[in-house]
């Protein structure tokens, strides 16, 4: 740097040039100030002014140099008994000097003793030779130094021997950037008789060393690889062993004030307390196993966690057969998950550590709630769940992913990923309106109901009018809703699909919506609706099998039907097709033809104009029901609505 210093100067002593003059070669006025500094553990710094990185004889820090920045800085806790207070003002710095008065801890010299120290520098790495097995470069075993530091192109090159082979090492960093290029070459790096380490100490304020930090404590301070740019480059993130642990017990101690809280409060005889500080001890053990696992001893994570399970569950048997009380699984196996938290904070994971003790503390406390839940559905509805769930896990795996059949119109694994696609949403709609119960009413019926089926709801509500004519604007309401829910609907399977298919199709869905939208809304505010809020009719379950079959050949047909009339009749036997199918089945029309979008096999407008088409069709069939088995009144207000809702579909799809 002070080479860099003179010869900045020297360039700025020359006078102008008088006309006529040669121009100044300043590379080679520059260049004629390198450095050239044949000594092993001397340090010579390489920076921009704002980062820097001290070189030792091996173009290294082999043996001696730190790497500085000044956004790097490091301060120690407080002395025992102060706190922030207790700091006097120190001034501010600008431009590297402080203004403002500088105070003394008067009477403290502890505090006074901090403030000297505090902030130090950080040491950001050490990068230096070792040999293979880790151990260090001796100064005695490097010969035939030659180095040289060019101040024109700020490359620092260093020559020199180890164990008879020749090592060369360039060595520079960004003129802007916090960051530092190295180049070695060498026999011995090639044969794996040379590596080169990076390595980072615990933050100290003792400068004297050759290299800034505490290089005693690796326990105290992890560092965390992680590959980026698909392999080319890895993130070197370091933490500390006590954030680690301060995060284990955090996680450990949450999940033990739900489970003292829950037992606090719960009824009938106490059995035990297991709170937060045996929770965060749970997690503190872990964490320290998860340690000592990968440091010490392989096995012993998985040992503490059966020695763990076995005390759990001894624990258990004595309090169940021995003193005869009741007790459950719950809280042991919330404690083993919480030996697996303070783990995975260990071993760098607390991202994943965070979300489980967060899912594990919300199915703790929802335990009541989830109980209300399950009594809601009736057997049939457990086993339909759990039955479709099954099938699908057998046969979306294993059906083949291809077409077969005229037009190459069935793939089986298509047809069932329709299937599930569909059944999902519907389910969705139809486990809120049973976890709402009849206290819903019939507007969010008709909300939930339009997402598990909009014609069964518009059925349903109907038919109910007609026994509770008290009730007919309700149900109107509700069928109204439903019916707008399904252009909703259809524009989300449209999106699953094809986002083409989706973005051509929703401003459409969104004009036809808008009677709808705004019938809603005045229903809300009048909130006429309440009084039926105990009478809401049923609507079935869309996970049932029968359902999921039907809906599968029916969607097979369809797709077979839309590709055999575009290919005999062009864009108008598909809208054919469109009006049928919306007489059947709205959500098998709107995937196929957005599956035949996504495979390029239909032009946007032509797929646009038949979905709309599947739409007012669909509407008109739903429409016609109301009106012929709904109650007069349930009649009128479903007419007000569904009439401009139609009328708007036709000037949709003629836009269109």
């Amino acid at each position: 740097m002070v080479g860099l210093t003179a010869g900045a100067l020297a360039l700025l002593a020359v006078p102008a040039l008088s006309h006529g003059e040669a121009a100044i070669d300043r590379r080679a006025l520059v260049s004629r100030h390198t450095i050239r500094w044949n000594d092993a553990r001397g340090v010579t710094p390489l920076g921009n002014g704002e980062f820097c990185f001290n070189a030792d004889g091996t173009g290294l820090q082999t043996f001696a140099g730190s790497t500085l920045s000044h956004w790097a800085w490091h301060s120690e806790p407080l002395p025992a008994g102060c706190t922030p207070v207790d700091v006097p003002p120190t001034g501010t710095v600008e431009q590297g000097r402080i203004l403002g008065n500088m105070k003394r801890a008067s009477g403290n010299g502890a505090l006074d003793g901090w403030m000297f120290r505090n902030p130090h520098p950080l040491n950001l790495a050490r990068i230096r030779f070792v040999r293979p097995n880790g151990d260090a470069i001796r100064p005695d075993e490097v010969s035939g130094i030659e180095r040289s530091h060019d101040l024109w192109t700020g490359l620092h090159t260093a020559r020199f021997v180890l164990d008879g082979e020749a090592v060369t090492v360039e060595t520079c960093v960004h003129p802007k950037l916090s960051a530092v290029a190295i180049r070695a070459r060498s026999v011995l790096l090639g044969s794996d008789r040379l590596r080169i380490a990076v390595e980072f100490p615990y933050p100290t304020a003792d400068a004297s060393r050759d290299w800034i930090g505490d290089w005693s404590r690796p326990a105290a301070h992890s560092t965390r690889r992680e590959a980026a740019l698909g392999g080319l480059r890895a993130d070197l993130i370091r933490e500390s062993m006590l954030l680690s642990l301060l995060v284990s017990a955090s996680l450990g101690a949450l999940i033990g004030l739900e489970r003292q809280w829950a037992e606090q409060h719960a009824a009938g005889e106490h059995i035990e307390i297991s709170g937060v500080r045996t929770f965060a001890l749970w997690a503190l053990l872990g964490n320290v196993a998860a340690l000592l696992s990968s440091s010490h001893a392989p096995h012993l994570f998985a040992a503490g966690f059966l020695a763990g399970a076995g005390l759990l569950l001894a624990h258990h048997l004595v309090l169940v057969r021995v003193e005869g009380k009741s007790a459950g699984l719950t809280t042991i196996t919330a404690t083993l998950l919480t030996y697996l938290i303070g783990g995975l904070v260990a071993w760098e994971r607390a991202r994943v550590g965070v979300v489980l003790a967060v899912s594990l503390i919300l199915l703790l406390a929802s335990k009541r709630t989830i109980h209300r839940w399950t009594e809601r559905f009736t057997r049939a509805d457990v086993l339909a769940a759990l039955q479709f769930a099954a099938i699908t896990g057998v046969i979306l795996p294993i059906a083949p992913n291809r077409d077969f059949g005229p037009y190459g119109a069935f793939n089986p694994f298509s047809i069932w990923l329709m299937v599930v696609l569909v059944a999902g949403i519907g389910f969705f709609g139809y486990v809120a309106v049973r976890l709402l119960g009849p206290r819903a009413g019939l507007v969010s019926l008709g909300l939930l109901g339009g997402l598990a089926s909009s014609t069964a709801t518009t059925l349903a509500c109907s038919r109910q009018s007609r026994e509770r004519p008290e009730l007919s604007d309700g149900f109107a309401a509700a069928i109204v809703l439903a019916c707008t829910v399904m252009l909703a609907r259809v524009a989300i399977l449209c999106f699953a699909v094809s986002h083409e298919a989706f973005l051509a199709v929703w401003p459409a869905l969104l004009i036809m919506a808008i009677p709808g939208l705004t019938f809603g809304a005045w229903t809300f505010l009048r909130r006429e609706n309440r009084g039926g809020q105990d009478h809401a009719p049923a609507i079935p379950n869309p996970l049932s099998l029968k359902l999921a079959l039907q809906f599968a050949a029916l969607y097979a047909l369809i797709v077979l039907l839309s590709r055999a009339a575009r290919a005999h009749y062009g864009a108008a036997g598909l809208q054919i097709a469109s009006v049928i199918s919306g007489l059947t089945d709205m959500d098998a029309i709107a995937l196929s033809v957005s599956q035949m979008v996504s495979g390029s096999h239909l032009s946007i407008a032509t797929a646009t104009g038949a979905i709309v088409l599947a739409v007012i069709s669909n509407t008109a069939l739903k429409t016609t029901l109301a009106l012929s088995l709904a109650s007069p009144r349930t009649r009128r207000g479903v007419a007000l609505v569904m009439v401009p809702t139609l009328l708007l579909g036709v000037l949709a799809w003629w836009v269109a």
